[in-house]
């Protein structure tokens, strides 16, 4: 009897997970398979992320903090999700669930990459086998151009992790996950010292822009965030009539604090420096947004685009001296803070527009939304934990397309069940429970007051958490950290 309840549990878990298929047939991944013919063509697909954002810092969530007139045109033309998750809370995994439809401890990336130097030396970053969008669209005849931070491996153009040895027909970015604004700041950039990061406020060899096949160097003077948003104008540009896939992975707005000074001018009626460098951050990632749109307009391409906006991890209130605001703690713990991301969809021929979507989702659902609405197939031998988001979306289908979700810091993790949200710290010997319907922000424990619940959900989380392989490198170590003002420990 126990044997059955246990895999009875198994089995619902990993379906509501996405992770794994019980009974038989075909494993699909959690993606809905009567959703194979659309009414609409095949669309243009357009990408872009941030990095380090909380939906909390941009009006198309949160009126009255920073203005994000762009971002919130694309919301209130499209659908906003209000319950979208990051794959991870390090940014280095969560670009790799985002980029694969896999959860990353799958693969073994639990942990941020290594510095460059030993991410080249020990070959660290994406397993070679694993298939990213790019490659699946290129594979189903898309143009596929990369644009910004990689940050997932490959420092050199014959490594098998360079985006263009990945499936992307042009890269033009950084190929580190994290880097300086500019090669050399000036009296054009405000730059604000942040003592609770070691980014350097200027661009090394190893964070340098690099472009094409050949990864090489364009030293330029000019404000990362600008520079990508001129590489995405000219792509539509150019493939304006031709399928295309493009992927925008702004840096904007992680450290260091560098924003261009005009706009900062904009923003003098915010007092702490930080944060109004902060601010005007994010407004020129607004700006950015608002120029890609500003192509598909004006080469008619907007209306059968998927235009998708979200970031990789929540508000990094460890190193942005707590000007983000993650509604409580942030990345890169587990805490909702840390997980909680935009996400804004965009497709004027199939979405209706304006409305909000209240369901629980994760980035990792991008991946199966993207190739059902692109009509291609799923690449072979691939189990994708993948969910296709538009059947929900477009109320074709009814019901939460994830009951459950899972994150993986070892020895630390989470999962949230509904309105619950576990969190096991088992070198604290502690354990944590929130009632997010009525906290949010995760401010009252209340384990102790539901101990059958908690037992019950350690136990699914026990299960659920069997998908996960050895971590393909260790943490950087475990640091005891003020959380803008909370204690809390992270595992780097």
């Amino acid at each position: 009897m126990l044997d059955w309840t246990v895999r009875r549990w198994s089995c619902l878990l990993m379906v509501s997970l996405g992770l794994a298929a019980c009974g038989g047939g075909e494993d699909d991944g959690g993606i809905d398979s009567a959703h194979n013919d659309p009414k609409w063509p095949a669309p243009n697909i357009v990408l872009i992320q941030a990095s380090d954002l909380s939906p909390h810092d941009i009006s198309a969530y949160v009126d009255g903090r920073f203005p994000t007139p762009n971002l919130k045109r694309l919301a209130d033309a499209g659908v906003r999700f209000t319950q979208a998750y990051t794959a991870s809370s390090a940014a280095g995994p969560a670009r790799a669930g985002l980029m694969t439809g896999r959860h990353p401890s799958r693969f073994g990336y639990e942990y941020d990459n290594l510095p460059p130097e030993q991410d080249q030396a020990q070959s660290v970053g994406l397993p070679t086998d694993e298939v990213v969008i790019a490659r699946m669209l290129k594979d189903t005849g898309y143009n596929t151009v990369g644009i910004g931070v990689w940050g997932l491996g490959g420092m050199t153009p014959d490594s098998p992790r360079y985006p263009v040895n990945k499936g992307y027909d042009d890269f033009f970015g950084t190929l580190a996950g994290e880097t300086a604004y500019v090669d050399s700041p000036d009296d054009t950039i405000t730059y604000v010292p942040a003592v609770k990061t070691s980014v350097s406020p200027m661009r090394d060899h190893n964070a340098m822009i690099v472009s094409g096949k050949d990864a090489r160097m364009v030293p330029s003077g000019g404000y990362a965030t600008d520079l990508f948003a001129d590489k995405a104008v000219e792509a539509i540009d150019r493939l304006a009539g031709k399928p295309f896939f493009l992927s925008v992975t702004f840096n904007a707005p992680s450290v260091p604090l560098q924003a261009p000074a005009a706009m900062v001018a904009k923003v003098t009626n915010i007092a702490d420096p930080a944060t109004r460098v902060y601010a005007a951050m994010i407004m020129s990632l607004d700006a950015g947004v608002g120029r890609i749109l500003d192509a598909l307009d004006k080469r008619g391409l907007a209306g059968n685009t998927l235009v998708i906006f979200t970031a990789n991890r929540g508000c990094n209130g460890l190193a942005e001296v707590c000007a983000c605001d993650a509604g409580g703690i942030g990345a890169p713990t587990l805490y909702e803070g840390g997980l909680k991301v935009p996400l804004i969809m965009r497709w004027p021929a199939a979405l209706t527009a304006g409305h909000s979507y209240d369901k629980a989702v994760s980035t990792i659902d991008l991946y199966a939304t993207i190739m059902k609405a692109a009509r291609a197939r799923k690449p072979v031998g691939v189990r994708l934990e993948s969910i296709d988001l538009l059947p929900y979306v477009r109320g074709d289908k009814k019901g939460a397309p994830r009951q459950q979700m899972i994150w993986l810091r070892r020895p630390m993790s989470a999962l949230r069940q509904g309105q619950w949200k576990l969190i096991e710290d088992p070198d604290a010997g502690q354990t944590r429970l929130f009632d997010l319907s009525v906290d949010p922000f995760e401010h009252t424990d209340v384990a102790e007051q539901n101990p059958a619940l908690v037992s019950q959900l350690k136990a699914q989380l026990q299960i659920g958490r069997a998908f996960a392989v050895d971590p393909l490198w260790l943490s950087r170590g475990k640091v005891d950290v003020d959380a803008c003002g909370t204690a809390t420990t992270v595992f780097q």
